[in-house]
Order: C-alpha cells, then structure tokens, then sequence
C-alpha cells in the first residue's frame, strides 16, 4: 500500500492521500529462440524443434509449447540448460509456420519466437525401364518400370502410385 502526505506549511495545513495498492511484478522476460535440425526436412525425415531460453537470472523452467500455424502440435518441459525440444517425422510437405512459446515461471513472464517458415519437401526417387528385349513388329513387348528411393533411402517407406509410359518423347 502507498499513500503520499504533504506535511503543510506556515501557511498551510497538511493532508495525507487515500491509500492505493500496486502490484509490482518480479519477472522478467526471457530471450527465447527457435531452431530446426535441417532446415530444409524432406517428407517422413526426423525433424527435432529446438527451443533455448535465456534469461538475465537463473535458467528458465517451466513449458514450452510448439505451434504450426495456430495448431498446438507439442508441449514440453524445459531442462536445466534453458532448453526444451519436440521431435517428430510427421510434418506434412509444404509450407508450416513454426513457433514456440513460453509459459514463463515465478522468476520468468511469458514469451513467445516470431512465426518461423519452414518447408518440407519431397523425397526423391528414381525410375529405371526395362523392357523385353527386341519384338518382331505385331507381338507384344513388356516394359518394366521400378520406382525406388533414391540412394536406397528407405524412410518414406515403398514408393505408391502411378506410372507412365510414353512413346518417342
């Protein structure tokens, strides 16, 4: 509780103020940073979000959680190095914007990254032909297309969908 008084004068007589509360808060705002594992993550590849608090006191404690957009997609505890991590091979491709957000702690208000773009891609395949061998004109030839993960990467798991042929391009 605060209150002023003016002690008066020869001239004047004194007064005191009504009495008001204020609430002075102790925290502080941390720094707080985002980072990715890869920058550029393909489709089904392990990405962990980094997420490191910095602050001018002891180390931040507490939670953070991740956002895709406005989509919560983790929350984690923060350790004793003022970090906190969310690791996942779920990503869809495209485009995401990713941020992280502290709850803040006693000593600690609440802070939040800017949005972060990130992009996921594709993974590359290849495609290999074979075909039957030489045909006398009218019979039949069997082409043979074999889609595989490029270099033998196998985490996306076995390649689905269609394949072309196309004659003289």
């Amino acid at each position: 509780s605060i209150s002023a008084s003016y002690a008066g004068s020869a001239t004047v007589s004194g007064s005191v103020s009504t009495v008001q509360t204020v609430t002075v808060s102790a925290q502080l705002v941390p720094s707080i940073a985002l980072t990715f594992s890869d920058p550029f993550p393909l489709v089904k590849e392990n990405l962990t979000l980094t997420a490191t608090l910095t602050g001018g006191g002891p180390t931040p404690t507490g939670t953070v959680m991740f956002f895709d957009g406005a989509t919560l997609i983790d929350t984690a505890t923060v350790n004793a190095a003022g970090i906190a991590t969310f690791s996942s091979n779920s990503l869809t491709v495209g485009r995401h914007v990713l941020t992280a957000k502290y709850a803040g702690d006693s000593t600690y208000g609440p802070t939040q990254t800017a949005p972060q773009n990130l992009d996921v891609g594709l993974r590359i395949v290849g495609v290999s032909l074979s075909a039957s061998g030489v045909a006398p004109f009218g019979t039949p030839v069997v082409l043979t297309a074999q889609v595989v993960p490029n270099l033998g990467d196998m985490t996306a798991g076995i390649p689905t969908g269609t394949v072309t042929f196309y004659d003289d391009i």
